[in-house]
C-alpha cells in the first residue's frame, strides 16, 4: 500500500484530496454540474435503474474510459475494475473463477451482451471494440443471470440506434505496433426507422518472435455490428441486430519462450541429444527473452456471426413486454506449434510419424436463446420484473496431437430452461424491501469418440526403424444428466438522507451441472457423472452516497461469500508417464470476503478524481488431496520431514500434497486499487482545452497457480499510465504512455513432461512493457 501511495503522490495529487479538499465546498457553491454517477443508468438487472439506487456493488465503465485506457478485451477491464482478474474462461471476480479450459464448463463470471447471456469460451464475447458501456457486478448474480454468474457478472451494452444523427471515428497507433480503427454512426432514416452501423479493426504485432521465420506472434480482429430499430406503432418497437467478427492469430505456441534452462539441457526424445543452442539457435534464455525458434508458424482463426431480434410492447396499463431472440455461431481452428525448436519428427524417438510439429484443434459453437420478460410500469411502490429464459448451446471439438498422442472427437450440449422474478417494494419513502427467485432446469450431454490409430513404423534420421504400436480403441462413449435448482436473494435498503442509502442483501445460488470432459475414461466407459454442484451463500452490506451537491460520490461495500464444491481447473501428473493433463474438479470449500470502495469527485471545475479499491481475502477452507504441482519434489511418505508430494496411500502411484486449507486462491491479490485524475486547462473561448490524466494501478503480491508452484509467485506491482491531449466538442488528439516506470513483475511457467526439471518458460504480458502511442478521434 505504501508503494501505491508513493506512485499516487508522484502522479501529482494525494488520494485524501477526494475526501478532504476544501475545494469541494467551493465547488458546491460555484458548480451546478453533477458528476456522472448521478446520471448513469444501469441495465444489468433487466430494467433501467440509476447507479446510485441499486443496492449492490456496481462499477460502470464508459466507452470514453475504454478508449482512454485502450481496453479492447474483457481481461483489460482489470485496469479500471479492481474486482476483476483474468480473461475469457479464466475471468474471475473477488478472486472467484473457474479457469477452465473445458469447453462445456461455463465460467463463474457471467458475460451478457445486449441482454443476451454469452458462452464464456467464445472470442466475440470477450471483445470490447464496439461498446457504449460496461457494468461490472461482483458477487453472486444467480437470481436474474442464472447458471454461470455465481462469481459475478459483466454486462456489456453496445452502441445502438438514436433519434438524432451521431457518429464517431477513432484511430490509434502505438510504438509496439498496435493499430486500431473504429467507426460508428447512428440516426433516423425516417420518423419510424433508426439505424446504427459500427465497424472496427484492431491489430497488434505480438509479444513473441519466431527468429527462424523472422515473424512476430501477431494478431488482428475486424468486425461489424449493425442495428435497425423500427417504431412499428406508438406501443410496439422492433429491433434487429446483425454482427460479424473475424480474428486471426499468428505464432500460436504450446511451449513458450524460455527464461531459463539448466546446464546439460536436451530434449528427452531427441536422438541427436542436441544442446539448447542447437535446438533453438538464435535464442538466449533470460528474463527478457521473448524469442523462440521453429520452422513452423502456428495459427488460430475464429469466425463469429449471428444476430439478436427484440420486440418491445408497451401495454395500456404501463407494463412492458419484451421478447429477445438471439443466435451466435463461432467456428475456430487452432494449429498450435509444439515449440521443440528445429528438432524434426525424424529426430524424435518413440513418436508417431504422423506428428507434424503441431497440435490441431477444430471447434464449433451454435448458441440459441429466447427470453420473454415483463417489466412493471415503475410508477408505484411496487416494481418488478418477471420472465422466462431458454438457451441451447451445442459445441463440437476435434482434437489431434501425435506427440503424447491423443486424437478425439467430442460434442457437448447444454439446454437451460428458467423462470425468474424479482421485485422491490417501497414500504415508506425511505425504506424498501426486495427479493427475487429463479428456478432453472439444465440438461447437459457429452459424446466422445477415439478413433483407432493402427500400428505404424517410424523411420528415424539415423536409419533405425521403430515399431509404434496401435493406439486407442475406436471406442465411443456418451453421458447425459439433468439437474434442477433454485436461486434466490433478499434485501433491504434505507435512505438516511436524500443522497445517502444503506443496504444489505443475502443470496443463495447454485451453478448448473458440469462434466469434467477431460475424464476420457469415464466418457468411454459411459460412467461419467457431473461434478458435485457448486453452491454459494453470500451477504453484502454497503452504502451508496453523494455529498457536496453531488460533487463527491462515495460507494462502499463489505461482503462475505462461502462456496461449497468449488469447481476449478487443476493439473494432474500421470504417475507413470509424467505427462500432464488439465482436469476440472470440485475441490472443497472456498471463502471470499472483503471491502470495496469507489470514490468519484469533482475537486474543482478543472479537476476530477477517481479511486477504486478492493481488499479481498479469497481463501481455500478445504482442498483435500490436491494434485502435486509439476516437477514437485517427491517423497515416499507423508511422514517424511518437509514432504511436499507423497503417495495418497502406502504403495499408491498417485501422489498428492497436503490439504491446501488456508492458502489464498490463485490470481487473487489481497489488495487491488486504481487511482486516476484528470486536470483540464482551457485554451480558448471556443471550448478547446488541454488535459492531463494519469492512472495508477496497484496489486499486492499473488500467485498464478492454485497448486503452489514456487515460480508462480510474484510481488506487488505498481503500474503508471499517463494520457495527455487536446480536445473540443468534436475532436480529440491524445498522446499516452503505458507503464511509465517500466514495472515488470514476471511470472514463469514450469516446463512440462517433454523437458528436464528446472526449465522455465516465459509468461509474457503486455502490461509489463512500456510503450507509447497516439489517438485521434472525431465525433458529431
Amino acid at each position: 500500500m505504501k508503494s501505491f501511495l508513493k506512485y499516487t503522490l508522484l502522479a501529482g495529487i494525494p488520494p485524501a484530496a477526494l475526501l478532504a479538499s476544501p475545494a469541494f465546498a467551493q465547488a458546491a457553491a460555484d458548480e451546478a454540474t453533477r458528476p456522472q454517477g448521478d446520471e448513469i443508468v444501469v441495465t444489468a438487472n433487466k430494467s433501467n435503474e440509476k447507479l446510485q439506487d441499486i443496492p449492490k456493488s456496481v462499477q460502470v465503465v464508459t466507452s470514453a474510459a475504454l478508449q482512454k485506457q485502450n481496453i479492447t478485451a474483457i481481461g483489460d477491464l482489470q485496469k479500471l475494475a479492481p474486482s476483476i482478474s483474468g480473461e475469457g474462461q479464466t475471468l474471475a471476480m473477488r478472486g472467484v473463477g473457474t479457469g477452465a479450459s473445458t469447453l462445456n464448463a461455463p465460467n463463474k463470471v457471467g458475460l451478457v451482451v445486449d441482454d443476451v447471456p454469452q458462452p464464456s469460451s467464445t472470442v466475440m464475447s470477450n471483445t470490447l471494440l464496439d461498446v457504449a458501456q460496461i457494468e461490472v457486478l461482483p458477487g453472486p448474480q444467480g437470481t436474474l443471470s442464472g447458471r454461470n454468474a455465481s462469481g459475478g457478472l459483466v454486462n456489456i451494452v453496445t452502441r445502438g440506434p438514436t433519434a438524432e444523427w451521431k457518429g464517431m471515428v477513432n484511430a490509434l497507433y502505438t510504438s509496439d505496433e498496435q493499430k486500431q480503427l473504429t467507426a460508428w454512426v447512428s440516426g433516423p432514416v425516417n420518423d419510424r426507422v433508426q439505424v446504427s452501423m459500427s465497424q472496427y479493426f484492431n491489430g497488434f504485432r505480438g509479444l513473441y518472435k519466431n527468429v527462424t521465420l523472422d515473424k512476430w506472434s501477431s494478431e488482428y480482429t475486424y468486425g461489424s455490428r449493425n442495428k435497425v430499430k423500427v417504431l412499428v406503432s406508438d406501443s410496439l418497437t422492433a429491433e434487429l441486430t446483425a454482427f460479424y467478427q473475424y480474428t486471426h492469430k499468428n505464432g500460436s505456441l504450446l511451449v513458450k519462450p524460455f527464461a531459463y534452462v539448466p546446464d546439460g539441457f536436451v530434449w528427452p526424445t531427441d536422438i541427436k541429444l542436441r544442446p539448447f543452442s542447437e535446438a533453438q539457435p538464435g535464442v538466449t534464455p533470460s528474463k527478457s527473452n521473448r524469442n523462440f525458434a521453429s520452422p513452423y508458424n502456428g495459427e488460430e482463426k475464429y469466425t463469429d456471426w449471428g444476430g439478436i431480434g427484440r420486440l418491445t410492447l408497451a401495454t395500456p396499463g404501463g407494463v412492458t413486454i419484451s421478447s429477445i431472440t438471439s443466435y451466435l455461431n463461432e467456428r475456430s481452428r487452432a494449429d498450435t506449434v509444439f515449440g521443440l525448436g528445429l528438432i524434426t519428427t525424424a529426430d524424435l524417438s518413440n513418436t508417431r510419424p504422423e506428428f507434424d510439429g503441431f497440435q490441431h484443434t477444430v471447434t464449433g459453437t451454435d448458441y440459441w436463446t429466447q427470453e420473454i420478460r415483463l417489466n412493471s410500469p415503475g410508477t408505484g411502490p411496487l416494481n418488478y420484473v418477471v420472465g422466462g429464459f431458454y438457451s441451447n448451446e451445442n459445441t463440437t471439438n476435434n482434437f489431434t496431437r501425435y506427440l503424447f498422442t491423443a486424437v478425439t472427437e467430442a460434442a457437448y450440449k447444454t439446454k437451460s430452461l428458467a423462470g425468474y422474478a424479482h421485485a422491490d417494494y417501497a414500504v415508506t419513502d425511505a425504506f424498501k424491501i426486495l427479493g427475487g427467485i429463479r428456478w432453472e432446469r439444465d440438461k447437459i450431454s457429452a459424446d466422445f469418440y477415439t478413433p483407432i490409430l493402427p500400428a505404424v513404423q517410424h523411420l528415424l534420421s539415423n536409419g533405425v526403424v521403430q515399431d509404434m504400436p496401435a493406439l486407442q480403441t475406436g471406442a465411443r462413449g456418451a453421458a447425459q444428466a439433468t439437474a434442477s435448482f433454485v436461486n434466490y436473494d433478499l434485501g433491504v435498503q434505507y435512505k438516511v438522507a436524500p443522497d445517502v442509502m444503506l443496504y444489505g442483501t443475502y443470496s443463495k445460488a447454485k451453478q448448473g451441472p458440469i462434466y469434467d470432459s477431460s475424464d476420457t475414461t469415464g466418457l468411454l466407459t459411459n460412467t461419467l457423472a457431473p461434478l458435485p454442484q457448486e453452491s454459494v451463500k453470500s451477504w453484502e452490506a454497503g452504502m451508496k452516497s453523494q455529498f457536496f451537491n453531488r460533487n463527491l460520490t462515495l460507494n462502499l461495500s463489505v461482503f462475505n461469500s462461502n462456496y461449497q464444491n468449488y469447481q476449478v481447473q487443476t493439473s494432474i501428473v500421470d504417475p507413470v508417464t509424467q505427462s500432464v493433463s488439465r482436469r476440472l474438479a470440485s475441490v472443497g470449500k472456498v471463502r471470499t470476503r472483503g471491502v470495496e470502495l469507489n470514490a468519484v469527485g469533482r475537486v474543482s471545475s478543472r479537476l476530477t478524481a477517481n479511486l477504486n479499491l478492493a481488499y479481498t481475502e479469497a481463501k481455500i477452507l478445504d482442498f483435500p488431496n490436491p494434485s502435486c504441482y509439476i516437477n514437485a519434489p517427491r517423497s515416499q511418505s507423508a511422514d517424511t520431514p518437509g514432504a511436499v508430494c507423497f503417495p495418497i496411500a502406502p504403495g499408491s502411484r498417485t501422489f498428492v500434497q497436503n490439504n491446501l486449507a488456508g492458502q489464498l486462491l490463485n490470481n487473487a491479490p489481497r489488495l487491488k486499487a486504481t487511482f486516476s485524475f484528470e486536470y483540464t486547462l482551457p485554451l480558448n473561448d471556443n471550448g478547446l482545452e488541454a488535459y492531463f490524466s494519469p492512472l495508477i494501478k496497484h496489486a499486492s503480491s499473488q500467485r498464478t497457480s492454485l497448486l503452489g508452484e514456487p515460480t508462480s509467485y510474484f510481488g506487488k506491482t505498481n503500474y503508471v499510465d499517463v494520457n495527455a491531449g487536446i480536445r473540443n466538442e468534436h475532436f480529440t488528439a491524445e498522446f499516452f504512455v503505458r507503464n511509465l516506470f517500466k514495472e515488470n513483475k514476471q511470472t514463469f511457467v514450469p516446463q512440462q513432461s517433454f523437458s528436464p526439471n528446472g526449465a522455465l518458460q516465459q509468461a509474457l504480458q503486455r502490461i509489463n512493457d512500456r510503450y507509447v502511442g497516439g489517438r485521434l478521434s472525431y465525433k458529431f
